[in-house]
């Protein structure tokens, strides 16, 4: 593995990256030179960097200094650049005319007091207060009754900018999502691993932003198949492991329906 020292340091050609300067960069260089050149990168048979993909790299050298370990929120970001990096991290449906959702910023304070619960909240696009959240790894107590549907119910300030939400393998039930399904701007969900049925796919329906969702190894039926064609905008529900299988598939509609994905 190529480290961030490693890159820093360039090689026989030249620095690889120059802080600041995109244009004195060879990475930069290379993937602008003429496809023909021998020295254009990538090498040929490889797939080239998009014109997108190429303004990132040039942001990230210019603006952070090429810092691995610098935020967005950290460097000035221009508004192209903000739409780039939302349609690369799927925040941004590129077949529709709806933008990003506006949403209330939300304080620090808040912020802290949702961590001290056990979740990691991410920022997706900078200043947007738009929102991945994912319930870290112990922070429940055996034993404790009705926790899940406590540390559910403090996301609920911020049900409006929870984009992606995270909760596998969490003992997540059918009357807990209930709560999520207040959650309307949702676009990835993940329940895999949890004891949910066929009515928690139903409480489901009010996140019509919602794109996609992972239910695998949970306890839903082909029941449900019914259930996602009402889902105007999902893409994708990935179900291996669960109670459906390939023939249930067999009458199933997928032209104006979500993919049914049993496997990976």
């Amino acid at each position: 593995m190529v480290d961030s020292v490693s890159i820093h340091s360039g090689g026989k050609n030249g620095p690889v990256l120059v802080p600041g300067s995109a244009t004195k960069s060879e990475l930069v260089k290379r993937v602008l030179l003429d496809p023909h050149s021998k020295d254009f990168m990538p090498p040929e048979g490889k797939t080239p960097l998009t014109d997108e993909e190429i303004a990132i790299i040039t942001y990230w050298i210019n603006s952070s200094n090429a810092g691995f370990k610098t935020k967005v929120a950290n460097v000035e970001t221009p508004e192209n650049i903000t739409t780039i990096a939302s349609t690369m991290l799927g925040l941004t449906n590129s077949n529709s005319s709806e933008a990003l959702p506006t949403v209330t910023k939300v304080s620090e304070q808040l912020i802290a007091s949702i961590e001290k619960e056990g979740f990691r909240v991410r920022e997706l696009v900078f200043d947007s207060s738009l929102f991945e959240v994912v319930l870290g790894e112990n922070t429940l107590q055996e034993g404790t009754k009705d926790q899940l549907h406590d540390k559910l119910e403090k996301l609920l300030p911020i049900k409006e900018n929870i984009i992606w939400l995270s909760l596998e393998s969490k003992g997540i039930t059918d009357e807990n999502v209930k709560v999520i399904s207040q959650f309307t701007n949702i676009q990835k969900l993940k329940l895999g691993k949890n004891p949910i049925s066929d009515n928690a796919v139903e409480y489901l329906t009010n996140l019509q932003k919602m794109t996609s969702v992972n239910l695998f190894e949970t306890n839903i039926t082909a029941k449900s198949l019914r259930v996602f064609s009402k889902m105007k905008n999902l893409k994708y529900a990935y179900v291996w492991k669960t109670n459906i299988k390939q023939k249930d598939l067999e009458g199933y509609n997928s032209n104006n329906a979500p993919k049914i994905v049993l496997g990976m």
